[in-house]
């Protein structure tokens, strides 16, 4: 039983830390032990190596030191997509050596036709443009999406790209580590070596899918060849009467198989960090939002709470000019937005603009706020399956 417990703290770790690294910087989580420890290993760890450097050499690693985090956070590279790519290539070549002889021809028939598919999304994800914005394009991508003057400002309340010095589009974002602006800009992942824009969301939800149904395959095909095992010594697996005892006569097939019990614990706690992570990025899809935004939305829910913020409904036919540059001029896009928002320090409601017609009203939560890039979770999902294209 040893054994089993290596393998499963070994797993464990390399889930936990993943997971860490994945949601740890998450509004919601912030204030969670996940985000403390996120916290200490992007900062303090850092920070605490480079005291011991000062203390132990005077500081003579310090400049070694500080290339190589910048290069690891600040910096495209393949090393944490090698390592997804290691994961999943020594899985299956440990579960194809030691339990390709138990599974029937419909079983092998299912792992050809799913283990390409991570290989495949990973490489689509990768390599596709994710919407970078260039001066060829960026009157197309101007137009994309409306200025919803809430968590996104036309120019001159948004100044200009200080690096690409190019109007900031509604919902896009300067991507520090690409190194340009990406149109519905979500994130930059580190397992696909990109950021996730407008053009390859749909290929990123491919790879989070092949990933979840790879390691689902994974867990019930390895879980079978174990349970094989147990019948071969005369076990029946069904007839355990409790989870302890499941567990320890389970234990016994892993020590005779090995390579397929670490790929069981493998399938299984990592299937759980990617499916959560799969289902929140539906949830944005569904929700009409994106990453970025909701860390956007995050702060607005923070003043909400506070009392800090106002609304009003304005009629985009009768403005006065005081709220004139308030209001949506896009034409092209379904939904209108009709409330202006506005932030105040506490209890200064006298620096609330007048003007003609106009209520404020205390927003009391942030579901009174529209977010007009929610068209309704099929036409999200259309949006994210057919793209808009920068021309």
């Amino acid at each position: 039983m040893g054994l089993i417990r290596r393998l499963a703290l070994i797993v464990l770790a390399i889930s936990l830390l993943t997971f860490i690294a994945l949601f740890g910087q998450l509004p919601r989580l912030r204030k969670t032990p996940i985000g403390y420890i996120h916290r200490v290993l992007r900062y303090k760890f850092p920070a605490l190596l480079s005291a011991l450097d000062h203390r132990l050499t005077s500081g003579a690693l310090a400049p070694l030191l500080l290339r190589c985090g910048n290069f690891i956070i600040n910096e495209k590279h393949p090393l944490v997509m090698g390592f997804y790519l290691t994961l999943v290539t020594s899985g299956v070549y440990m579960f194809t050596i030691s339990g390709w002889v138990f599974l029937s021809s419909a079983q092998k028939a299912l792992v050809l036709l799913v283990v390409p598919l991570p290989y495949i999304s990973i490489f689509l994800a990768s390599f596709s443009d994710p919407g970078i914005i260039t001066p060829s394009n960026h009157k197309s991508a101007v137009v994309m999406y409306p200025y919803d003057r809430i968590n996104f400002f036309p120019p001159p309340h948004t100044p200009p790209c200080r690096t690409c010095n190019l109007q900031k589009p509604a919902r896009s974002k300067h991507c520090s580590v690409c190194k340009a602006c990406v149109a519905k800009h979500d994130h930059h992942c580190i397992w696909i070596n990109n950021c996730i824009g407008l053009s390859n969301t749909r290929h990123f939800v491919f790879f989070l899918l092949s990933t979840d149904l790879l390691l689902a395959v994974g867990g019930v095909l390895s879980f079978r060849v174990l349970n094989t095992v147990l019948k071969r010594e005369g076990i029946n697996a069904s007839a355990f009467g409790g989870w302890i005892e499941w567990s320890r006569f389970i234990g016994l097939a892993v020590v005779d198989q090995v390579y397929i019990g670490a790929v069981f614990l493998l399938c299984i706690l990592c299937g759980i960090l990617s499916g959560t992570f799969t289902l929140y990025h539906l949830y944005l899809i569904w929700a009409g939002t994106t990453t970025n935004e909701t860390t956007k939305w995050s702060g607005w829910k923070d003043d909400i709470r506070n009392g800090m913020v106002f609304r009003a409904e304005v009629d985009e036919g009768e403005v006065d000019v005081a709220l004139e540059d308030m209001v949506d001029k896009c034409k092209s896009w379904p939904r209108k937005s009709e409330q202006c928002l506005y932030r105040i320090e506490p209890g200064k409601t006298e620096d609330l603009p007048r003007a003609r017609g106009v209520l404020w009203q205390r927003v009391e939560s942030l579901a009174e706020v529209d977010n007009i890039y929610d068209l309704g979770g099929l036409e999200n999902f259309k949006d994210v399956i057919w793209p808009g294209k920068l021309l």
